[in-house]
């Protein structure tokens, strides 16, 4: 192999390892943030809610909707707009 080949190979190297640290970080950082943004805006709210309607509006099952609602599990983000609209929506128990 040739000295340009090796250093070509060695900065791909570098450039890969490089976004991989960078993305654990930013992983890293996005589960530390999310339980407590989960347990100040959502919480509250989804704790006294009605488990069926969460998990219809969700599609998570009853059996994960009730351990959210005694924070044990924090859903994924993604679920997050669902389970806002059934908040606004004043759901009932």
């Amino acid at each position: 192999m040739s000295v340009d080949v090796c250093l070509l190979l060695l900065v791909a190297v570098l450039v890969v390892a490089s976004f991989l640290l960078d993305l654990d970080t930013f992983l890293r950082d996005r589960r530390m943030r999310r339980p407590q943004q989960w347990f100040a805006d959502f919480y509250p709210a989804v704790r006294i809610g009605s488990t069926a309607k969460l998990a219809a509006a969700t599609g998570l099952t009853t059996r994960y909707m009730r351990h959210v609602k005694r924070g044990t599990y924090v859903p994924d983000p993604r679920h997050w707009p669902a389970i806002q609209q059934v908040i606004n929506n004043g759901h009932r128990m």
